[in-house]
């Protein structure tokens, strides 16, 4: 190897170790209030006025790891926020009525695609407590997140990337088996999301009102659909449910209102239930769900507001 080479990896080297350097010894921005919890420190409260705040990874020489209820509440003067991945947990509203927020930077010294991984393993207490649920851009490293894979945890935790505006492709795969409560709720610029074979659950809103989600393929490892899961996606034309799947839940599918084709892999064995009658149910014929126009007339109007299980 000669020398201008040698050089060339060094200055890079340097360039990035510096860069990451940069993203642990940041200050936090004035006007945050810290307590001190079990494992570090936790943001509590913000009197500032800066637009633009940065959670870094440390304060007075202890991690910083969680942000705590009602933490920044109402600041309607909050335009972006740098969250360092060393937070593990943000608290019940958290970030409620920060109407102004349209960026979410996510510092961390990994790659785009690690510091995705981290962002979907943030305990969220609800929806509110998640900044990207403003209607906010995510970014990773000032890298704006639009295609993202998630491979490597068991479970997307709850509320991950409820609201954010930037998505537009997602694959889901790899150790994933369970997609968590509204993960992509009001996701609105998704429009390809890939499911693969080891997922089994699909949680409760996981994919509500992601406006242009045009069709979903439920691969045969899914059994479980959850409570209005894909409610309100509304250009969502093309379904396929897989054969693993015995149970949707109620309003999985209302207000699908362009729904096309709907192509259920096994149409014996459906009957549907009222959440108040569980020991009641409905038969449906085999007939009728093999036809396309039934299936989307029961699963989004007839029975919409039923529990659908295959015995």
């Amino acid at each position: 190897m000669n020398k201008r080479k040698i050089v060339l990896m060094l200055s890079v080297f340097f360039i990035i170790s510096f860069s990451f350097g940069l993203i642990a010894c940041e200050k936090p921005t004035e006007g945050l209030v810290f307590e001190i919890t079990e494992g570090g420190y936790t943001v509590v409260d913000y009197d500032g006025s800066d637009t633009n705040v940065i959670i870094p990874s440390k304060y007075n020489g202890k991690p910083i790891v969680g942000i705590g209820h009602s933490a920044f509440a109402g600041c309607l003067h909050l335009e972006s926020i740098s969250i360092s991945d060393s937070v593990k947990s943000i608290a019940s509203e958290a970030f409620d009525d920060c109407d102004n927020l349209a960026k979410v930077n996510y510092l961390t010294e990994e790659s785009y695609f690690d510091g995705i991984q981290n962002w979907a393993q943030i305990a969220f207490a609800d929806m509110e407590s998640n900044p990207l649920n403003c209607g906010a851009n995510l970014y990773i490293n000032d890298e704006l997140a639009k295609e993202i894979e998630i491979l490597t945890m068991s479970t997307v935790m709850d509320y991950a990337f409820s609201g954010c505006t930037s998505l537009s492709r997602v694959h889901i795969s790899g150790a994933v088996t369970t997609i968590g409560k509204g993960v992509f709720a009001s996701c609105d610029n998704i429009v390809s999301v890939s499911l693969g074979p080891n997922i089994t659950t699909i949680g409760i809103g996981a994919f509500e009102k992601c406006e242009s989600l045009g069709s979903i393929d439920i691969p045969d490892g899914i059994t479980s659909i959850g409570e209005s899961a894909f409610e309100d996606c509304v250009s969502l034309g093309v379904l396929k449910i897989g054969s693993g799947v015995v149970r949707i839940g109620e309003s999985a599918f209302n207000g699908c209102t362009n729904l096309m084709s709907v192509m259920f892999e096994i149409v014996d064995g459906w009957k549907v239930y009222e959440s108040y009658a569980l020991d009641n149910g409905i038969v449906i014929l085999e007939s009728l769900i093999a036809d396309s126009k039934s299936a989307i007339e029961f699963l989004t109007v007839q029975y919409q507001d039923y529990i659908w299980v295959r015995e």
